[in-house]
């Protein structure tokens, strides 16, 4: 059996690769695409990324020191399937979906965004992998009219 290892700044897998280097591979060598089509994006992960988009989607200093362009994670109320300002946050899901950036259909972790205390769509992420072993994310951003 042989794993691969996707991020080698962490210590632990790196670690383990060094007291087992012939179980580890490096995602340089040739994963068989049956494998590498089964990646996908770590929940964990996406999770902190995605709370700290809210504030920070905006690099603009003047609206950050503002906080004129805030977002949430999109609320579902529990009575209704609409979305609403108050309710339970919606968790990212996994979905097949095309991307911009792909010609197929892939399999990929999303979280919707609002205006916050609004219910105004302005945004969804997207994390995925590509075939080669490779984290992506990628924002939609809807105009704010």
């Amino acid at each position: 059996m042989n794993f691969y290892i996707t991020d080698k700044s962490d210590p632990i897998i790196m670690a383990y690769r060094n007291i087992y280097p012939n179980l580890f591979m490096d995602l340089n060598a040739t994963i068989p695409q049956d494998i590498a089509k089964h990646f996908t994006y770590p929940e964990f992960l996406y999770n902190i990324q995605a709370s700290m988009l809210e504030m920070y989607h905006n690099v603009s200093t003047d609206v950050l020191y503002r906080s004129d362009d805030v977002w949430e994670i999109a609320k579902i109320s529990k009575s209704a399937t609409s979305v609403s300002t108050k309710g339970t946050a919606q968790l990212p899901y996994y979905t097949m979906l095309k991307t911009s950036d792909s010609e197929k259909c892939e399999l990929g972790l999303v979280q919707t965004y609002t205006d916050l205390d609004k219910q105004n769509l302005r945004a969804y992420l997207v994390g995925t992998y590509d075939s080669n072993g490779t984290a992506k994310l990628k924002l939609y951003k809807f105009s704010r009219r």
